[in-house]
């Protein structure tokens, strides 16, 4: 985890024009402790986050999302077969963050909160072998005031108008209906006059949370550091990008070894 810091560290020491921001979400497992059976073990997370939110530089803000998400869970803000959050849940992490970056939210209401299907099986019912479970709702929060953007996938060469690959609610991982899965690099370009620049550096919790921020930036730009190959600190830095929100999971921000990357 120091390693993870330091890399982070001197990524900021590369770009000090940004300001940057980390959240670190925890799991349904840190938060339903108390529906675990006896003995499964899964150690201290929201000591772990604390200990990252000490060990960061005071110029990098940490977000801390697990009171937001703890308050709420009773509401389903996780999926029951899936690991990631669900659109609620990422919509509770949204309102932190907005809050901390000194954004005005959108409320629900601005919202069509829309099912796009009942029968979502997450990579926890590919993974435990259970069958007998009640299978999971996927929603997706369309703007009633319709946003023009474009979204580009910068390896594959390949545009879109939507964030949402509706095709994928035909397939196995429903979850990808969300920026088309996890790609090396996305560019977004919105129609905000405000000249605002956002990179999100991230793993796929961030896919469900990034359509919620267009509203916000001109121009947001996705990295996935497990596929992307390129300079990431000269990228910015060229680009004249603002604002960086690190986004991944718990579990994935201390089990994956490519965050270190980030200064590659």
């Amino acid at each position: 985890m120091k390693e993870k810091i330091e890399a982070i560290h001197a990524f900021d020491q590369a770009t000090p024009d940004m300001q940057k921001y980390v959240m670190l979400a925890p799991t349904a497992a840190a938060l339903y402790q108390d529906k675990l059976p006896k003995y499964a073990v899964i150690g201290d997370q929201e000591a772990y986050l604390n200990k990252v939110k000490q060990w960061l530089h005071p110029n990098i803000r940490f977000i801390d999302v697990f009171p937001s998400l703890y308050a709420e869970r009773d509401q389903p803000i996780f999926y029951q077969t899936d690991h990631h959050w669900t659109t609620q849940g990422a919509y509770v992490a949204y309102l932190e963050l907005c809050r901390q970056m000194g954004l005005t939210p959108q409320n629900e209401e601005e919202f069509n909160i829309q099912q796009v299907t009942d029968e979502f099986y997450g990579s926890l019912y590919s993974k435990s072998g259970f069958r007998h479970v009640q299978l999971d709702r996927l929603e997706l929060y369309l703007p009633k005031d319709q946003e023009r953007y474009t979204v580009t996938y910068v390896d594959e060469e390949k545009t879109a108008d939507s964030l949402y690959a509706m095709e994928q609610l035909q397939r196995k991982d429903k979850y990808a209906v969300f920026l088309n899965g996890n790609h090396a690099r996305i560019h977004i370009k919105t129609a905000n006059p405000n000249g605002r620049k956002l990179l999100v550096v991230k793993d796929s919790y961030a896919n469900s949370l990034i359509p919620f921020l267009l509203k916000h930036f001109s121009e947001i730009d996705v990295v996935d550091l497990r596929y992307y190959e390129e300079d990431l600190a000269s990228f910015a830095n060229d680009q004249g990008i603002q604002n960086m929100l690190l986004l991944y999971n718990a579990n994935t921000f201390f089990e994956d070894p490519s965050i270190k990357n980030v200064t590659e």
